[in-house]
């Protein structure tokens, strides 16, 4: 039997009785030439992939696929893979459990850990000793995932100075801060300013501070959700709030969706939130044509009536004519990118360039 000739909708049932056991020694090798059957053994379990042929093993995309599934598959690929920094950095992608099982070489090299951690902070976890006690690293690691602050060393956790960096990168490292940062002004505000859903995990005398509310509302609209009622009939704090995210007004007290002055911003920001507003609004022409100049969909929460306008209808027209052409010149000035560096080292080959390109 060859590898064509296995169905795996047909197998006998001691190989899958086998299969579901995870007893793979026992399994006949013929099996494990099959990409199929294997693929199917590494989704119960990554460990499947030691039994797999040395093809497969060494099949890009095919261990790619299976490290997707189980990222620990990895240690079983072929040292060509595993000593590969760019499929590494692939992998990473998918799991920064994957740093766990590069070889050695890989993990001591800095820029290769930095780039892991800027594609999975959960990587910083499986770096080696000495950079997890790098402050570089354990900041890029925060950036790409703020819970990543539990695992820093006692020192940066306890150092004011670096919370702030922390949580200027991501604001839910305030989590993992100890109890005094969560308790210090200063460093909340900056996290709210990051990430404003960070409100939802705040003690209450901040979540009850107006001056936390506005920053938190600023950075992401949705925060209006947690704050308090009193500050959801507060004007100030829910125009911020559809400022900054139209949507936001799904949130806000039914004063406030009748509030033309309101809706004017929040529609400016997110033509979709017209879907909130009362009938008269959404009968409203000026209302209606600043909804779609922001998004053409947005049309269908109009009345009847205005679905029906020329002008609003032209001004729809315009807004997808406009998106189709920035979308045209947004691949266009990528292919100019792309292109440029050739054409550069045509004519600098005697002079370098005095800054350095910034690492990915």
């Amino acid at each position: 039997m060859n590898s064509n000739e296995i169905d795996l909708s047909q197998l006998p049932k001691r190989v899958r009785k086998l299969l579901d056991e995870r007893k793979y020694s026992r399994i006949p090798k013929r099996y494990f030439t099959n990409k199929d059957f294997v693929f199917e053994a590494v989704r119960l379990d990554g460990y499947a992939l030691d039994y797999a042929s040395e093809e497969l093993k060494n099949d890009r995309a095919f261990v790619l696929e299976a490290v997707s599934w189980h990222g620990d598959a990895l240690d079983y690929a072929s040292e060509e893979l595993k000593n590969d920094k760019d499929f590494i950095l692939e992998v990473v992608k998918y799991t920064g459990y994957a740093l766990k099982y590069a070889p050695e070489e890989l993990k001591n090299d800095k820029d290769f850990v930095l780039k892991a951690v800027r594609q999975d902070g959960d990587a910083f976890k499986y770096a080696p000793r000495e950079f997890r006690n790098d402050k570089e690293v354990i900041l890029e690691a925060v950036k790409q995932d703020g819970y990543v602050l539990e695992y820093a060393p006692r020192e940066f956790r306890n150092d004011r100075a670096f919370v702030l960096e922390a949580v200027k990168e991501n604001g839910f490292a305030l989590y993992h801060a100890p109890r005094e940062f969560r308790n210090d002004k200063e460093v909340i505000l900056e996290a709210v300013k990051q990430d404003g859903d960070v409100l939802e995990y705040l003690p209450r005398e901040f979540r009850k501070d107006k001056e936390v509310v506005l920053e938190a509302v600023k950075s992401n609209g949705d925060a209006l959700y947690y704050a308090p009622r009193k500050f959801r009939k507060d004007k100030e704090v829910v125009l911020e709030a559809v400022k900054s995210n139209g949507d936001a007004l799904k949130y806000a007290p039914r004063k406030f969706r009748k509030d033309k002055e309101v809706v004017l911003e929040a529609v400016k920001q997110n033509g979709f939130a017209l879907g909130y507003a009362p009938r008269k609004l959404r009968n409203d022409k000026d209302f209606v044509l600043e909804a779609v100049k922001q998004n053409e969909d947005a049309l269908e929460y109009a009345s009847e009536e205005l679905r029906n306008d020329k002008e609003v209808i032209s001004e729809s027209v315009k807004t997808l004519d406009r998106k189709i052409k920035e979308i045209s010149v947004g691949k266009e000035t990528s292919k100019k990118v792309t292109n440029t560096p050739k054409e550069v080292n045509k004519s600098t080959t005697t002079t370098k360039s005095s800054e350095e390109e910034r690492k990915l």
